[in-house]
C-alpha cells in the first residue's frame, strides 16, 4: 500500500511525538480500491472475497459468515453478542463450553463470549455498566 518510507525515521519521529500520515492510493482510505479497480487479489486464502469460512475457529466463534457483532463497550446493548436470526450455519460455541457463565459480563469475559441474539432480543438488552 505504501512505499518509500524510512521505518527507522518514522520510529524516531514517533518517539518524539511527531505523527506520520502514510499516503495511500486514495484519501480518505478506500478499502479494496486496488482489488476493485485493478487486478490485485483480495487478502484472503483464495485471493477472492470470502463470504463463508469453513475453518474450525471461525465456526467456533460464530463468524464463519458475515455477521454483526455488537461492540465490547461502545454500545447501549449487551456487549459483544452476535446479532443474527437463527440460522443453521451460525452455531458458535456457547460460553458454558469454556466454563464461563452466560450472565458474566465482566470486562475480560465479555470479550470472548459467543452469544447469539435476534435483533429484537438485542434491542431489549442493556449494557452492564448502564
Amino acid at each position: 500500500m505504501t512505499k518509500g518510507y524510512d521505518i527507522k525515521k518514522l520510529e524516531k519521529d514517533c518517539e518524539k511525538g511527531i505523527p506520520a500520515l502514510l499516503m495511500s492510493r486514495t484519501y480518505p482510505k478506500i478499502v479494496g480500491w486496488e482489488q476493485a479497480n485493478e487486478d490485485k487479489q483480495w487478502y484472503g486464502k483464495t485471493g477472492r472475497l470470502e463470504f463463508y469460512r469453513d475453518e474450525n475457529e471461525f465456526i467456533e466463534y460464530g463468524e464463519n459468515m458475515p455477521v454483526h457483532r455488537e461492540a465490547v463497550d461502545a454500545t447501549l446493548y449487551e456487549p459483544n453478542v452476535i446479532m443474527a436470526k437463527k440460522h443453521p450455519a451460525i452455531r458458535p460455541f456457547p460460553p458454558e463450553k469454556y466454563g464461563l457463565s452466560r450472565d458474566d459480563l465482566t470486562g475480560e469475559v465479555r470479550q470472548v463470549r459467543n452469544v447469539v441474539l435476534s435483533p429484537e432480543q438485542l434491542l431489549r438488552s442493556s449494557h452492564p455498566l448502564r
